[in-house]
């Protein structure tokens, strides 16, 4: 499984059209001044439902559960934590209530191979959700539903998961008129379909990490242009998935109470942006809550979008709050950048435009980090 990701990544890589992040990491002092660019924020996009708790499981059960129509996103995170290989992790979809077939269509998916090291499984998994050429081979199941069928998101019958292992993921999806979902751990010989409709739903753990949110898509759009007067100004940042800016807010749909998803786990970020400096600015990503291991997005007006390792030359990067990578030099123009918070991966993270002045890199410790 490793070997597959390796060929994966390095496909990833050669695709790259931007100029590419060095294979470094450089450090950003905690006391460095930035000038916070000035946004325009939106949230929108599909429902997002949230199932990561309880994350480690020890028993078989139900582990999210509610009702869907329209555009939906599922973010799932859990670990098999019986003791046992032999165990299924599935998510259903089931016409339990409308005698007319339902139609349903699942639109995009990033599901990881599952592993013991839960930031690989994580960054697995986010970069087949952001991967078109993964997207073009990908099995993304649609159909209809009649009254009382059921379908499986995952592989038609749910993922094998071995005890101690994490299993991942995000699937974007659609369905025409209600259907209920189910996010659930049983035994492999378990007939999914009878397990669903007489299994107890899961307690959450200590850490209340599920729910139905209205909006899983955050847009900032930078409102000024990036450019730098003169050598004197401060390089510019912009600070996101923190609770100074707000996680999303919903409903635990199993127990009716208030859900808050900390950290934004599911949630897709957006920020435009323009360059007008006459020189290259350096744009960065620098995690400040932890390690960080994903993938983002980023395109020039006109041109292709690509897809970027966060980091590129290791699998993760935050050991220490000033870890911080280049993504990509940019010339005068305009750009998106798209990244989500990656299972097992930390928040915030701060987004950094840097004028690359003669000194702007000798005044910072770089280093070389092999992990």
């Amino acid at each position: 499984m490793r070997a597959k990701f390796i060929v994966y990544f390095a496909l990833a890589l050669a695709a790259l059209a931007l100029p590419a992040a060095a294979e470094q990491v450089l450090l950003t002092p905690k006391d460095e001044k930035f000038i916070t660019v000035e946004t325009e924020k939106r949230e929108g996009g599909p429902v997002l439902l949230f199932s990561d708790s309880p994350e480690e499981v020890f028993k078989d059960g139900l582990l999210y559960r509610d009702r869907v129509v329209g555009h939906n996103r599922l973010f799932f995170h859990h670990v098999n934590a019986t003791g046992s290989d032999g165990k299924k992790l599935a998510v259903l979809l089931e016409n339990t209530d409308d005698l007319h077939p339902v139609a349903f269509q699942v639109e995009r998916s990033g599901v990881g191979d599952s592993s013991y090291n839960y930031l690989f499984e994580g960054k697995q998994g986010q970069w087949r959700y952001f991967s078109e050429d993964y997207q073009k081979n990908a099995p993304l199941p649609a159909g209809k539903l009649g009254f009382g069928r059921w379908t499986e998101l995952l592989t038609g019958r749910g993922f094998l998961l071995d005890d101690k292992k994490l299993l991942s993921g995000m699937i974007d999806f659609y369905t025409e008129r209600p259907l209920r979902l189910t996010v659930l751990l049983c035994d492999e010989k378990n007939f999914l379909d009878l397990f669903s409709k007489n299994a107890a739903m899961q307690p959450m753990d200590s850490h209340p990490l599920r729910g139905t949110f209205p909006a899983a898509d955050i847009e900032y759009k930078v409102k000024k242009p990036i450019v730098f007067a003169d050598e004197q100004t401060a390089d510019f940042a912009l600070k996101m998935a923190s609770g100074g800016e707000g996680f999303e807010e919903g409903t635990d749909a199993t127990t009716g109470l208030d859900a808050v998803n900390y950290g934004n786990y599911g949630v897709i970020y957006t920020v435009r942006f323009a360059i007008e400096n006459d020189d290259p600015v350096s744009l960065q990503f620098n995690p400040m809550g932890g390690e960080f291991a994903g993938w983002g997005l980023l395109r020039k007006e006109g041109g292709k979008e690509q897809i970027i390792a966060l980091p590129a030359d290791q699998l993760s990067l935050g050991i220490t709050e000033e870890e911080t990578i280049e993504v990509a030099s940019l010339s005068k123009g305009r750009y998106t950048f798209v990244w989500s918070p990656p299972g097992a991966s930390n928040v915030p993270v701060r987004l950094i435009w840097r004028a690359r002045r003669p000194d702007s890199f000798s005044v910072r410790l770089e280093k070389k980090m092999k992990r």
